[in-house]
């Protein structure tokens, strides 16, 4: 069960989904939940097919927790992965309410904390949301930042929260 979703449960919320689409992640996720008494339900989906149809079904969050598996595992991959997370941060401040929060993340080295950066302003441009950053997140002091070794600076995140504007 991926952290997030335990730790909303923890906090009080009263309705978690948790989109995975790998079946022995659920299976774990729902053993996880049941071992602890925690009440989340899990949707077996590809997250971009669960957003458009949350979007056409005009769902609303107040949280959502993006956190995908690494877009590329190559540079030459950049491209295409800076695309995914546009599209991905574009349907998700679509289903944001008002004053709703986006935490992000990204795990893939070859894309950079500017260009991670940049992606999430576009999409917010796309999306006609405004939003300020309450908090930016860095990997923890046990997986350790070389210098001499850049691809060891992978981990990324925002805490942005939605306001008033466009």
């Amino acid at each position: 069960m991926k952290a997030h979703s335990r730790a909303c449960v923890r906090a009080g919320a009263t309705d978690v989904v948790a989109v995975e689409e790998n079946r022995e992640g659920i299976a774990a996720g729902k053993r996880h939940a049941a071992r602890n008494g925690l009440k989340v339900r899990w949707m077996e989906a590809d997250v971009f097919q669960f957003l458009r149809a949350a979007e056409k079904a005009q769902a609303q969050y107040d949280l959502i927790v993006l956190d995908p598996p690494s877009f590329t595992k190559t540079k030459s991959g950049g491209r295409d992965a800076l695309r995914g997370y546009r599209e991905l941060h574009l349907r998700a401040f679509k289903l944001l309410s008002k004053d709703g929060l986006l935490a992000t993340f990204s795990c893939s080295h070859h894309v950079s904390e500017a260009a991670f950066a940049q992606t999430i302003v576009d999409a917010l441009v796309d999306a006609r949301r405004s939003a300020r950053k309450l908090r930016q997140f860095e990997q923890a002091p046990d997986h350790p930042v070389l210098p001499t070794l850049p691809e060891t600076e992978y981990f990324k995140g925002l805490l942005l929260e939605m306001m008033p504007g466009r």
